[in-house]
């Protein structure tokens, strides 16, 4: 374990020194944000990714989910502030309209599936009654001597629901704590309606190729029930 966490830290010096030695205007330009506060107030600045905060990252309690973003008001960098994940409703890029959302989400370990920290998450594709969101997670293969690694990773937060919970991981369907928690917490409704849905293993491809295929099924439920209302004031 000790091994995995100073590889991971060295590929990460790397990758950092390396972006910050290729950073040119042009670049700085595509970092400009708009960060929203809780209250409504914008921020406009320019992400600062160096070093401290990629380390920062790596050993932050919530994992490989982003909890803060860090911006200055000058393109240099300089007089940068910390906006962590429970004080934002996000950010969104000036260029090319790219938006993170501040959200709970759902980060179960053994015997305490319904815990849950919160992080700044990549809107992908927001419709009427849900959003689906992208991330990355660890994942670890290779048994005792397990390597872990990143790897793409979409969730999903339906309308009324409190959190984002994993959909797809490198690939694969992995909605099992989404499933368990309609289960545990209901609607029962709900949770038959997708126990249905999914008895054709073709439509678990289809949710592979496409992870808006459990908004769309929440759509249907919809027709003739009402919504989840677990939100919560912040």
């Amino acid at each position: 374990m000790k091994k995995n966490i100073i590889a991971m830290v060295c590929l990460l010096l790397v990758a950092l020194l390396g972006t910050s030695a290729t950073m040119n205007a042009e670049t700085k330009k595509r970092d400009k944000v708009i960060v929203t506060l809780n209250d409504g107030t914008t921020v406009e600045g320019y992400v600062k990714n160096d070093v401290g905060s990629g380390l920062k990252r790596l050993f932050s309690s919530s994992g490989s989910i982003l909890s803060f973003v860090k911006v200055s008001p000058t393109e240099d960098g300089k007089n940068a502030v910390t906006y962590k994940a429970k004080d934002i409703k996000g950010y969104r890029y000036v260029e090319d309209g790219t938006e993170y959302e501040s959200s709970d989400y759902n980060a179960a370990v053994p015997f305490k599936w319904n815990k849950k920290t919160r992080g700044l998450f990549r809107v992908e594709k927001r419709l009427k009654n849900g959003t689906v969101y992208y991330y990355q997670t660890y994942v670890s293969r290779g048994g005792r001597n397990s390597v872990s690694y990143l790897v793409d990773t979409y969730g999903v937060k339906l309308r009324g629901d409190d959190r984002i919970y994993n959909i797809l991981v490198n690939g694969k369907s992995s909605g099992f704590h989404f499933f368990y928690s309609l289960e545990k917490l209901g609607p029962k409704a709900l949770s038959d309606k997708y126990d249905e849905y999914f008895k054709d293993k073709a439509r678990v491809k289809e949710l592979e190729d496409d992870p808006t295929v459990i908004i769309r099924v929440y759509d249907e439920y919809l027709k003739t029930n009402p919504p989840i209302d677990r939100t919560e004031e912040k």
